[in-house]
C-alpha cells in the first residue's frame, strides 16, 4: 500500500488543524484575557501565524512551538522583533542548535511564567 503525495498532504493539513485547535483551546484556557474580545477566526489566525513565525526560525515540533506561541500570548504578536525582546531575537535565529535548545534558552532568559 503507498500513500500518495495528496494522501500526505491531506494528513498533514488534519494534524495542523488539529495542532491550531488544541492551542487555541490550550491558551483560551489559560489565559482567557488574550481570546476576551477575539472570535474563533481570530483566535486561529493568530495561533495560524504563529505556526508560521515558529516556523521561520525553525522550529516545527510541538512543544518548542507551542512554547514559542506562549510568548506571542504573553507579549504579542512578532515580540521578539521589538528592541526591549533584542536578546530574544539573537536566541530565535541562533543557528546549528535545536528548536528545544532554543526553547530551553529563551526560557531561561525570558521567563514567560
Amino acid at each position: 500500500m503507498e500513500i500518495s503525495n495528496a494522501q500526505l498532504k491531506h494528513i498533514g493539513e488534519l494534524f495542523n488543524e488539529s495542532f491550531i485547535n488544541r492551542m487555541v483551546f490550550h491558551f483560551s484556557k489559560q489565559n482567557p484575557e488574550w481570546a476576551d474580545g477575539r472570535t474563533e477566526a481570530d483566535c486561529k489566525a493568530f495561533i495560524s501565524a504563529g505556526i508560521d513565525a515558529a516556523s521561520k526560525y525553525k522550529m516545527q515540533s510541538g512543544g518548542p512551538v507551542k512554547t514559542y506561541l506562549s510568548y506571542w500570548v504573553k507579549y504579542g504578536r512578532d515580540f521578539e522583533k521589538l528592541p526591549e525582546f533584542e536578546l530574544a531575537n539573537e536566541i530565535l535565529r541562533t543557528r546549528n542548535i535545536t528548536e528545544y535548545k532554543k526553547m530551553d534558552r529563551l526560557k531561561l532568559e525570558l521567563p514567560i511564567i
